[in-house]
């Protein structure tokens, strides 16, 4: 397996967990409109930044793409979380 195979599984797995995390966080607290984080960009590897969460202590990781451009390491964010109920369709 080489790096950049472990580097995409890592990420994955990542992701995973850092949605399972803010999806618990989101719907287990009952009329919430947005929940903020507050974090900063710890550093890029490849095509992807590595954002800890300050308050967390926990790190996700984005897509450079989805991130404003000219977005440097050591920027803060603010991370909003907006919970968006998709109706079933039958």
């Amino acid at each position: 397996m080489n790096k950049s195979h472990r580097l995409f599984e890592f990420t994955v797995i990542a992701g995973i967990l850092a949605i399972m995390l803010f999806t618990n966080i989101v719907f287990s607290q009952e009329n919430v409109t947005k929940i903020s984080y507050i974090g900063f960009i710890d550093r890029f590897e490849n095509d992807m930044a590595v954002i800890l969460l300050e308050e967390w202590g926990e790190e996700i990781i984005l897509p450079k793409t989805l991130l404003p451009p000219n977005t440097q390491e050591n920027t803060h964010l603010t991370i909003e979380l907006v919970p968006e109920l998709v109706p079933v369709t039958p």
